[in-house]
């Protein structure tokens, strides 16, 4: 039974995320990329959701949402990266 319940774990689309990851969608994920009403041309990052990644957008200066970091790294630190799998394991 042990071995059953492992596989289907493993096989699970809906996979666990890191907490991070967690906090971004809690917090942040209705804040999707926004320009802002403005004619600047910044380059920021935004999280997009749906591939679990940072990437670049030109800000307009004012306005937008909070889905918006100076650089990449920033970003990445705050909303994760691409879903990793965490294991558990039942003994």
């Amino acid at each position: 039974d042990t071995f059953f319940y492992l596989l289907l774990l493993l096989n699970n689309e809906h996979r666990y995320t890191i907490p991070s990851e967690q906090h971004w969608r809690e917090k942040k994920v209705k804040n999707l990329m926004s320009e802002g009403a403005c004619s600047d041309y910044v380059l920021l990052w935004y999280f997009h959701a749906q591939s679990g990644e940072c990437r670049p957008f030109v800000y307009g200066g004012c306005g937008g949402t909070k889905n918006q970091f100076s650089t990449r790294h920033r970003c990445q630190s705050v909303c994760g990266t691409q879903k990793r799998p965490v294991f558990l394991f039942f003994f």
